[in-house]
């Protein structure tokens, strides 16, 4: 009998602390949100995917200002995963260790916030990855 209580007690505290562990993985959405100067601008997914690597670095003859997530939200997670880099930060800043190392490209701006990335976005040819789609002009939506 202290047996069966002792295993019911050590799987129900199993299954408490797996409850109270924070998740990892992002389950909303990400939108893809331009400045107002790019508003009405198309994008397909394969534009989208490389202007997120840095790939695409201009549009409308002018340089990108590339916005990301911080590295320690949950969303930097799902965009790491929709780029193409396994949903791992690790490899997603591994990546851009590689560009600015080799001189092709130039890192994102991180926003800690989306306060931040509202004030980030008001920049002429900016393109950032936002959480919320209200009152931003977004131009791709990515789920998971």
């Amino acid at each position: 009998m202290y047996r069966i209580y002792m295993n019911i007690r050590v799987v129900l505290l199993s299954l408490s602390l797996m409850l109270l562990m924070p998740s990892f993985s992002y389950a909303g959405q990400l939108y893809v949100v331009v400045s107002n100067n790019l508003r009405g601008e198309s994008f397909s997914q394969a534009d989208i995917k490389r202007i997120l690597l840095g790939e695409i670095s201009m549009v409308k003859n002018a340089r990108i200002t590339l916005i990301y997530p911080s590295y320690t939200s949950k969303e930097i997670e799902a965009l790491s995963k929709f780029v193409g880099k396994g949903g791992s930060v690790r490899n997603l800043k591994a990546y851009w260790s590689k560009i600015i190392f080799t001189g092709k490209g130039t890192p994102p701006v991180t926003a800690n916030s989306e306060e931040e990335l509202k004030q980030l976005i008001n920049k002429e040819n900016a393109i950032g990855v936002s959480t919320v789609s209200t009152g931003l002009n977004v131009v791709y939506t990515i789920t998971e």
